[in-house]
């Protein structure tokens, strides 16, 4: 995929342990390093996901290892209003930078939770 932007929004989020019989309800990890496998340097992909009654950085790092272990990425950021939060990946420094960038100002503006895992 060439100059991409790909969003998942998965039905109830990324895999967990009790998704057995509702798979389709959610992306695995594998789905996801499938997708990040498939972009080029200058795509990214964000992931839709609701956020679980849990403390919200906590959640965050969370999610950013398993992202970095399944992905062999460097670095996960990620924009929330701490009920729903975008992960967004990208292969590329440059292109992450400009992302952090875009979020930070659009943040500012509707007091939103962002950062770099």
């Amino acid at each position: 995929m060439s100059r991409s932007v790909i969003l998942v929004d998965p039905d109830i989020g990324l895999e967990v342990k009790s998704m057995r019989n509702k798979k389709e309800k959610y992306i695995t990890y594998v789905e996801v390093e499938l997708l990040f496998s498939q972009m080029d340097r200058n795509s990214l992909l964000g992931i839709f996901q609701f956020i679980p009654r849990v403390e919200r950085r906590k959640y965050f790092t969370h999610i950013d290892r398993k992202l970095k272990r399944a992905l062999n990425c460097f670095s996960v950021l990620y924009v929330s209003d701490s009920q729903v939060v975008f992960f967004i990946l990208t292969k590329d420094l440059e292109v992450q930078n400009h992302i952090t960038d875009t979020i930070n100002g659009y943040s500012k503006t509707y007091n939103l939770i962002t950062g770099r895992v």
